[in-house]
């Protein structure tokens, strides 16, 4: 009969079970792949109780795997075929000193100065402490006698640690080899999906290669609403196939929300035997680098991750900062020929209208000196405003109108006492379609400030600037009827009514115009 079933107690004064938890399961955490450690010794006593010793122990971080080698011939086989952290060498065992001429042949034969030696005899006299200490390579010395089970376990740590230490240097070396040799490729500037390629390649390289990994560009989209998209660029092993596809749609989960973290949190973040590094060039340009290591071997520490991030992310930085600086080089080329064209345009225009003044000989010289300068500053205008705008493909005709009514306000001599009302609203043309509209509306203006300005009963003048229904709409209004002999526009045959009509037909507008009670000019363009 059992007096406590079920795992529990009569509480005290309740009369009720008072029931135990379980012991939670004991979770061994540890990465990596094991130490290993050789026991080199022929009493199988010591093999024993060694195992027993050793056996499950987590030491630095990693679980242990013990190798038996019983003569130095079964040890150099170990040793050949095996990376062993530490080795627990008996000296005398064939011979008073087969042990010594094993650690010989490690540090010379075989050219292995990272193994930690650990010297243990049963026979100190035989190979005194000092002497062999001096002599040899070893590590530590140790009577098997004075080695307890906490002094061997501290020992064995201790040679481990050693051990990772100048895996860890070594690790360094073989990176900065790999950075110097492959800076050719990693700083200089090329495609983007090459430096991703060869950053994924280095990667590689240095953990000791057969890993999968992906180098994805992260790109916002409204589509998404706002979700960022991991368009992988670059892929090795594995993943070398999902060039060109979403991340999310192809990788596990797993790797996506690693990838995701390390964008977020602007870092390198590690998950078992995969890590993600956030690489950010500029404000518009960002990518993430993940690798999946084929081995657990954790050997090549994150310190070291974290040094050839900043060296990736800097020749990340100089690559797009150059390629920025290379499109802006190429629009600067664009526009300068652009410019070129336009302004070889305008000069064709210029000459145009200096052959109708040439033409009409009989009018007078200074009026016609005044009318190609009032026209060629009004395309002048147009140029101020192009070269101040932050949109060079559409000009404000607001600032052009503005522009042109200062500029003819200040060559005619008749428009000091003319009374003005202007109106101009913003109005937005494109390029090519402003050149055309400032010379109309330059025309329109320097006519009817003549105009205003021999119309003694009423000098005054008044410019409305607008649009409605997808059209620009220009209005003059100007003096009275004792102005229109004055009034280019007025006759058919001169320069200037010429240019309106021609303009405004090229430009599928409409114009309508009378003198009869003063000027009245009202012109009407699609934008």
């Amino acid at each position: 009969m059992e007096i406590f079933p079920d795992n529990s107690k009569i509480s005290e004064g309740t009369g009720e079970p008072m029931v135990f938890a379980e012991d939670p399961p004991q979770v061994k955490e540890y990465y990596g792949a094991p130490w290993k450690i050789l026991v080199v010794d022929d009493d199988l006593e010591v093999h024993r109780m060694t195992k027993f010793v050793l056996t499950e122990k987590i030491l630095v971080g990693r679980p242990l795997e013990l190798l038996f080698a019983s003569s130095v011939q079964e040890a150099e086989e170990l040793l050949i075929t095996d990376e062993i952290a530490c080795t627990l060498l008996d000296v005398v065992m064939e011979k008073e000193d087969s042990g010594l001429t094993l650690v010989k042949k490690i540090r010379d034969t075989m050219g292995n100065s990272k193994i930690r030696i650990i010297l243990r005899t049963g026979q100190p006299g035989r190979a005194p402490e000092h002497s062999i200490m001096e002599q040899y390579e070893i590590n530590d010395y140790r009577e098997k006698t004075e080695l307890t089970a906490q002094k061997l376990i501290t020992a064995v740590m201790s040679a481990i640690r050693s051990y990772r230490d100048i895996e860890i240097i070594e690790k360094s070396k073989k990176f900065l080899r790999m950075i110097i040799h492959s800076s050719d490729r990693i700083f200089g500037f090329q495609p983007f999906a090459k430096y991703a390629e060869e950053a994924l390649l280095l990667f590689d390289s240095l953990l000791q290669k057969g890993n999968d990994g992906v180098f994805a560009v992260v790109t916002q989209t409204a589509g998404n609403k706002g979700s960022p998209v991991f368009t992988i660029i670059a892929g090795i092993g594995a993943y070398s196939q999902f060039v060109g596809m979403d991340a999310k749609a192809v990788l596990d989960c797993e790797a996506f929300d690693l990838m995701k973290a390390a964008v977020e949190g602007r870092k390198t973040v590690y998950g078992g035997i995969c890590f993600a590094m956030d690489i950010k060039g500029s404000e518009k340009n960002e990518s993430v680098l993940f690798m999946k290591y084929r081995s657990p071997d954790y050997l090549f520490e994150r310190e070291l991750l974290d040094v050839s991030h900043a060296s990736i992310k800097s020749a990340y930085t100089n690559l797009t900062l150059y390629n920025e600086v290379e499109k802006l080089a190429r629009e600067r080329g664009a526009l300068l020929k652009e410019v070129d064209h336009r302004v070889k345009n305008n000069l064709q225009v210029i000459s145009s209208l200096i052959d109708f003044e040439v033409s009409d000989l009989a009018a007078d010289s200074e009026t016609r000196l005044i009318n190609i300068r009032n026209r060629i500053q009004s395309m002048a205008a147009i140029h101020d405003c192009f070269y101040g705008c932050e949109n060079i493909d559409m000009i404000d005709f607001k600032d052009v109108a503005q522009s042109i009514v200062e500029i003819v306000a200040g060559n005619e001599p008749c428009s000091r006492n003319v009374k003005r009302d202007f109106d101009f609203k913003s109005v937005r043309l494109s390029f090519d379609k402003a050149i055309p509209c400032s010379l109309i509306f330059g025309e329109l203006v320097f006519n009817a400030f003549r105009h205003a300005a021999n119309s003694p009963e009423r000098e005054e003048i008044a410019i409305r600037v607008g649009a409605a229904n997808g059209r620009l709409l220009i209005g003059v209004r100007a003096g009275s009827a004792a102005g229109a002999g004055t009034n280019d526009l007025a006759r058919n045959d001169s320069v200037s009514n010429i240019i309106v009509q021609a303009l405004v037909s090229q430009l599928s507008g409409d114009f309508h115009f009378s003198v009869s009670e003063g000027m009245a000019a009202d012109i009407s363009l699609p934008l």
